[in-house]
């Protein structure tokens, strides 16, 4: 299992956002840190960087793979329309 660590500009994304939202993003970041390599998450690696990007409804979240830490570093959490800017 791997820990959950949420930079401070992501945690301050993710408390602008609604409340069903907000329980929609902890359920999927509760399977991420439980298995990374789950097919059903729509997880994709970005082009360019570390970053790979889970998709949860009109939502994005951007995070890193600290592999030999078993951590996951969210970096940004947002609407898919403003995230890639």
């Amino acid at each position: 299992m791997y820990r959950l660590k949420i930079k401070e500009s992501a945690l301050r994304d993710l408390t602008r956002l609604p409340f069903k939202v907000r329980c929609q993003i902890d359920d999927r970041l509760k399977k991420l840190t439980e298995d990374p390599e789950r097919r059903d998450l729509d997880i994709k690696k970005m082009k360019g960087n570390d970053l790979y990007r889970l998709r949860s409804g009109d939502y994005r979240i951007l995070y890193q793979k600290l592999g030999r830490e078993l951590v996951i570093l969210v970096v940004a959490i947002g609407d898919r329309k403003e995230i890639y800017r």
